[in-house]
């Protein structure tokens, strides 16, 4: 009788505090994710009690790939560290198109440009390599064109200004799946 009534405060216990640990992560869930907290802690607040905020786009801005030459341009700031992903949202992107074999997709003729300033227009702009890798999610489809650290690639809570320029033109791809928007949001960490 006892030691079933010891298991039963053992249990209690654990419970409280499992409780305990839960209700603080959901309470503190923004501060820890956007602190340099351990990665393993980040991880589980991220699984466990991330905000409602937390993979949403931190600006979007219409793009127009069809025109060489032009420039779309967004300011932002990072709220959360961690993995961060510049992509194209394209309003029609089909989920067959991201498991196709890479031959038979849409030939990809795009070529972009990509910067970031960090504060004022006057500082230095720091210029980085695009890729096109496909992607789908439950908000839709599209490619990602750069991912990048937060804080170790660009800064928290500080105003940056992503550009984007159109080196190359596609207008078969602004045609077929657009409109596209240029978008910069958190995503998992790995």
């Amino acid at each position: 009788m006892r030691a079933t009534r010891n298991k039963m405060v053992f249990f209690a216990i654990v419970t409280v505090l499992g409780l305990g640990m839960l209700l603080l992560m959901v309470f503190l869930n923004a501060r820890i994710l956007a602190s340099n907290a351990p990665k393993p802690l980040r991880l589980l607040v991220q699984a466990l009690a991330s905000p409602a905020d937390y993979h949403s786009p931190l600006g979007m801005v219409a793009i127009d790939v069809s025109q060489e030459g032009g420039i779309a341009r967004f300011e932002f700031s990072h709220k959360y560290v961690g993995r961060h992903v510049v992509g194209l949202h394209l309003a029609k992107f089909q989920d067959d198109l991201y498991f196709a074999k890479q031959d038979t997709r849409h030939p990809r003729k795009l070529q972009l440009a990509m910067g970031f300033t960090i504060g004022t227009p006057a500082a230095k702009k720091q210029s980085v390599k695009v890729s096109l890798d496909p992607f789908i999610g439950k908000s839709g489809g599209g490619f990602t064109l750069y991912e990048y650290d937060v804080p170790n690639d660009l800064p928290i809570a500080q105003k940056i200004t992503c550009e984007v320029e159109v080196i190359q033109s596609d207008l078969e791809m602004q045609q077929t799946y657009g409109p596209i928007k240029l978008f910069v949001r958190k995503t998992s960490d790995k």
